[in-house]
């Protein structure tokens, strides 16, 4: 797009050059008379040989070339602007020097053309300077991207460079190969910001890919170089990014130092700062990792959710008994402590899981009703047969498929009202959870089959196709 940009300004000024060129070779009669005063300032001709010379008939007076000088054509409006009489003329005149001593012979003629015709409309003198002005930024611009460039390749050359040396030196000290002392003398310029970055990066990949002894050397070699004093202050920073990759290295490389920044960084503004210090907090916490809950004020975002679960799973956590947090407030907290009791199958707390059906938070309530269905609690089937009825659509259709898990006999009539009156959605989910409950669900759903109207026995037909 730069380069079309650019084609386009070069193809604009040279049609315009070219006007200037094809304009009329008779020069106006005030810029005649100014030539003439020129001309007779610089030679003992008087003005009226050199007016015969130039062919100008009119007698030049003082108030001629003042006329002109004056700009009483509205085409000097402009520069008189900025510029007093005086200021124009002498303007004009350094210009058309500077032409004459810095040009070659060649292009002389036309400078002093252009010069003329900029100063007889000084609008054109305003678009050429225009259009040099974004021909110069667009040079700029160009090679500004072009330092930036090859300062951004230089940068990841030296970094693969340094990296693979590093490497080499600290996997051979890890191994035995080498001892600290040989390996410390081989890290060369190590005290380089960058490089301090290259080795950090390196180290936080040894901590991830490496088990056994040679895992518990990451940290060792951290400290002896002394980053954790980078990242120490990465994580004291007020960028965003700066803060949260410095909790990741603490987290990994330095969990003595991380621990009492996480801490204060529990209920961070910034969703990433939070998000990460939470992270953080259930990896160095394993016999209680979800104790900051107590004290967590802020929203624990779904990503933070997926990542605790995920990290649950890798390391084996202890899991604490999520019932406790049902009742809190928060309600993040809450619906992730449902979605845990579910996955996890605990069930120490049936009552207050039946409880969240009442919850104001329709997501809560789903919830709720998907946890009585996986967790087959019979005890909630009077309670959602009420709720059904004020229950939003979406959670409406999980009440209808709790049916399917703990639903019996007594629970026929409620499915088969909801056939007779329902929508089509709602219809169709009622008469699956029949087919499915039992083999008295499937003769039921037979029986409406005989006794309905044709719309039923469409559903009832899609229902009990096996390819669905």
């Amino acid at each position: 797009m730069s380069n079309f940009t650019l084609v386009k300004l070069i193809i604009h000024f040279v049609i315009l050059v070219c006007c200037i060129n094809q304009a009329p070779a008779n020069e106006g009669v005030a810029n005649k008379i100014f030539a003439v005063q020129i001309a007779a300032s610089k030679t003992p001709l008087n003005k009226h040989e050199i007016s015969i010379k130039h062919g100008i008939t009119e007698p030049i007076e003082e108030e001629n070339a003042s006329d002109w000088q004056s700009g009483n054509s509205f085409e000097n409006f402009i520069l008189k602007i900025f510029l007093s009489d005086d200021e124009i003329s002498a303007l004009q005149r350094k210009m058309i020097d500077f032409g004459k001593d810095n040009l070659p012979q060649v292009f002389r003629k036309f400078y002093s053309l252009i010069i003329g015709k900029s100063f007889e409309s000084p609008v054109l003198l305003f678009f050429l300077c225009l259009i040099l002005f974004f021909i110069l930024n667009i040079i700029g611009v160009f090679l500004l991207l072009n330092y930036t460039i090859k300062r951004k390749h230089r940068k990841e050359k030296f970094a693969r460079i340094f990296g693979k040396m590093y490497e080499e030196v600290l996997i051979s000290y890890m191994l035995g190969v080498i001892d600290w002392k040989t390996a410390n003398t081989r890290l060369k310029r190590k005290e380089k910001k960058e490089n301090r970055k290259v080795l950090i990066s390196i180290l936080l990949n040894f901590k991830e890919n490496f088990r056994g002894d040679v895992e518990k050397l990451v940290p060792e070699i951290f400290i002896k170089l002394g980053l954790q004093n980078d990242s120490l202050k990465s994580a004291n920073s007020s960028k965003i990014f700066r803060k949260t990759q410095g909790i990741i290295e603490l987290t990994h490389l330095y969990p003595a130092g991380a621990k009492p920044i996480i801490k204060n960084l529990i209920n961070a503004r910034n969703d990433y700062v939070r998000s990460e210090a939470h992270i953080a907090f259930i990896r160095l916490n394993p016999d209680e990792p979800f104790g900051f809950f107590d004290n967590l004020t802020k929203p624990f975002t779904r990503w933070t959710q997926i990542s605790a679960f995920n990290l649950i799973r890798i390391y084996q956590l202890s899991l604490p008994s999520f019932a406790q947090y049902i009742d809190g407030r928060h309600i993040n907290i809450r619906n992730f402590s449902l979605r845990m009791i579910v996955y996890f199958q605990q069930l120490e707390n049936i009552p207050g899981i039946i409880r969240m059906v009442e919850s104001e938070i329709e997501l809560t309530r789903f919830l709720s009703y998907e946890a009585i269905k996986n967790l087959r609690i019979y005890e909630g089937r009077e309670l959602i047969k009420q709720k059904y009825w004020i229950e939003t659509a979406k959670n409406k259709l999980e009440i209808i498929k709790v049916f399917r898990n703990i639903g019996m006999e007594d629970d026929f009539d409620f499915l088969e009202e909801i056939i007779a009156g329902e929508p089509v959605a709602l219809k169709t989910e009622a008469c699956r959870s029949l087919y499915f409950m039992s083999q008295k669900g499937k003769e039921k759903l037979d029986e409406i089959k005989n006794n309905s109207v044709h719309e039923i026995e469409q559903l009832i037909a899609h229902v009990t196709d096996p390819r669905n």
